[in-house]
C-alpha cells in the first residue's frame, strides 16, 4: 500500500491552513462567533477548560460541524 501526501486544506474565506487551532483559535473571521462561546489562547487551554458542549456548539454555529 502506498500512501500519498495530500494537499493541506485551506480555510475558505482566509486561506490559512485549515488546522484545529486556527479554526478554534486563531481565524479572525470566527472571532465574534468564538467570543460568546469561550475566550482562550491556546488548545490546551481550551480543552482544559472550556467544556465540550460549548466547543461543539461554537463548531455547528460556524457550519462546521458536518466536516467532524
Amino acid at each position: 500500500m502506498t500512501l500519498s501526501i495530500k494537499q493541506e486544506s485551506l480555510a475558505i474565506v482566509c486561506h490559512c491552513a485549515l488546522t484545529v487551532a486556527h479554526v478554534l483559535l486563531e481565524c479572525n473571521h470566527y472571532n465574534v462567533v468564538r467570543q460568546r462561546y469561550f475566550n482562550v489562547s491556546a488548545l490546551h487551554e481550551l480543552f482544559d477548560t472550556v467544556n465540550a458542549q460549548s466547543i461543539l456548539a461554537f463548531i455547528r454555529d460556524i457550519g462546521l460541524y458536518r466536516l467532524l
